[in-house]
């Protein structure tokens, strides 16, 4: 895999370059609001979930069941589980171990269940809470029997029909969201989930901005996904790695 920045030769999967550090996949990138101890902990090559596999059976706080792994990243894993005392299917985001006493992530994971629960929405993914379970730190959220927007764009193309009905949901959400302050800054393909009937849900609010949470990222610091990203500000600066959202 060739760096677009330097030209290094690098392992395929990689997601930093060897010889330059700057990103050579498509993932969301964050530059000045994590610190040179935090972007050191992520990894270099390849997704990782950090520690070991939660099989399915496996309930975490006596309250939810895993039933599959729908993904890993590097952040960490995010299954399918049931919650037993509501008797609901819930997406459950667990962090990397490895990251679980790493203060400012912690903080971010926070920061998605705040800022994700200011914006109510049918169009907008439900986040329920944070929660600990022994050493593993997780998030739980609604589940949503369907694909992202990525996945069914790589199958097949939209009529101008299905596009117009998909753009206004995704134009609903964030106007629900800018509503209460929020801007969601990582916005893409990767973070729209869509069900069997079509409908459109915006998801992963781990880089939101808001005005009113205390804590929350501060304006200036570039964040997104650079494919994703305006070219001005796309070259306001180099952009380091980060694998949230």
């Amino acid at each position: 895999m060739e760096c677009p920045r330097c030209g290094h030769r690098n392992p395929a999967g990689s997601y930093l370059c060897a010889g330059c550090s700057a990103p050579i996949s498509e993932e969301t990138v964050l530059t000045t609001e994590l610190t040179p101890q935090d972007r050191s902990s992520l990894p270099s090559s390849g997704p990782a979930a950090g520690g070991e596999k939660l099989e399915p059976g496996t309930v975490l706080g006596g309250r939810y069941e895993i039933l599959e792994m729908l993904g890993i990243g590097g952040m960490g894993a995010v299954y399918r589980a049931r919650d037993r005392e509501l008797d609901r299917l819930v997406a459950l985001k667990v962090i990397r171990p490895d990251l679980a006493n790493n203060p400012s992530i912690i903080e971010r994971f926070k920061q998605e269940l705040i800022l994700a629960r200011q914006v109510t929405h049918k169009n907008v993914i439900r986040v329920f809470d944070l929660g600990v379970a022994g050493n593993i730190k997780f998030i739980t959220m609604e589940f949503i029997e369907g694909r992202t927007l990525a996945a069914v764009m790589s199958e097949r193309k939209f009529t101008p029909e299905e596009s117009t009905r998909l753009i206004q949901q995704v134009c609903r959400a964030l106007e629900a969201a800018h509503a209460e302050g929020v801007i969601h800054r990582d916005l893409k393909p990767q973070n729209v989930m869509l069900d069997a009937q079509g409908k459109a849900s915006v998801m992963d609010f781990g880089l939101a901005l808001s005005s009113g949470v205390p804590g929350s990222p501060k304006a200036g610091g570039l964040a997104g996904t650079p494919a994703y990203m305006s070219p001005a500000r796309k070259s306001i600066t180099a952009p380091t790695y980060s694998p949230w959202g």
